[in-house]
């Protein structure tokens, strides 16, 4: 409620700040999961799944990007009204989504296929990897970058879109 006391700069400022933060930190991770994992990961398993415990596992992935991407379809007339024309939507549309989103597929493959070679458990959050960090100074770092960008997707989700209407009828009128 802070940061939203202040206005749309404000959040914008702190989206500049969170983006960042957060990209660093999960590269940080990857890297030392990485590295713990002597180089490698692991991509599959021994037992593969199968049957309906195969196709929650898919479901459960399939809802998660609905969530995930829902979030900008039902915003995204919010999130392109300001923009300075047709080609910036477009040029952040194709930066914004499929480049992010591979980069973030690779940290999450590199961080889910060193965590199963270390111990054999598949991690479905970063806190799963964040509780293994032994440093207390790292820990508290990365526990810090998830508060972060879970204020940020929230300020996306829920914020954003209300006070651009906001302001875009409170200009006109």
């Amino acid at each position: 409620m802070l940061i939203v006391s202040y206005g749309m700069q404000m959040i914008r400022r702190y989206m500049a700040f969170a983006a960042p933060t957060t990209l660093i930190t999960m590269c940080a991770l990857a890297v030392w999961m990485f590295v713990r994992a002597d180089a490698s990961i692991s991509l599959s398993v021994d037992a593969p799944l199968t049957g309906g415990a195969m196709w929650l596992q898919i479901l459960q992935a399939a809802a998660l990007w609905v969530v995930i991407y829902g979030t900008f379809v039902l915003n995204f007339c919010d999130f392109t009204r300001s923009a300075k024309d047709r080609s910036a939507i477009v040029r952040g549309n194709v930066i914004g989504i499929p480049v992010n989103m591979l980069f973030f597929a690779v940290i999450v493959a590199v961080l889910s296929g060193a965590q199963f070679k270390l111990d054999g458990h598949v991690i479905t959050s970063p806190t799963d990897i964040v509780r293994t960090i032994p440093n207390m100074f790292l820990l508290a770092t990365a526990s810090l970058a998830l508060i972060a960008l879970t204020i940020a997707v929230n300020l996306l989700a829920n914020f954003v879109a209300p006070s651009t209407r906001w302001w875009t009828s409170s200009r006109a009128g």
